[in-house]
């Protein structure tokens, strides 16, 4: 901690929280356009006022362990949905990362029936080069 020399009291500033996770779902367009992030809390019960302090329009959930799964990624496409508008006349392309909450059957389907191509990137693997 960092204080004036002489200064008897010192505030320390700490998460109450400290150690929990939290995932954020974040989307944004080619284009540079933005949805409104998803938060994704380590509890059983989202509190009235955990997005208070969120970007307008944010989303909140709650898993056991504070990281996606299936049914949330789920809901997540049920709100892309709702804000993006895609349909099979105007499809649109939806990047994602290799995590296991995407090849969800459910999750697979919804996004068909709704103008969603999914594409997943595997993981990045360093190259090593030889000399």
């Amino acid at each position: 901690m960092i204080s004036i020399t002489g200064k008897r009291q010192v505030g320390v500033i700490s998460s109450a929280e400290k150690g929990q996770l939290t995932t954020v779902i974040a989307c944004c367009s080619a284009a540079g356009n933005f949805l409104p992030p998803c938060f994704i809390f380590a509890r059983k019960r989202l509190g009235e006022r955990m997005l208070d302090s969120g970007p307008v329009g944010s989303v909140g959930w709650c898993s056991d362990s504070g990281w996606i799964n299936s049914e949330i990624f789920l809901k997540w496409l049920n709100f892309f949905v709702e804000t993006v508008r895609p349909s099979s006349d105007h499809p649109v392309l939806l990047i994602l990362d290799n995590h296991v909450a995407h090849v969800h059957l459910p999750a697979v389907e919804y996004a068909r029936e709704n103008g969603i191509i999914m594409l997943s990137v595997p993981p990045h693997k360093p190259i090593s080069y030889s000399h």
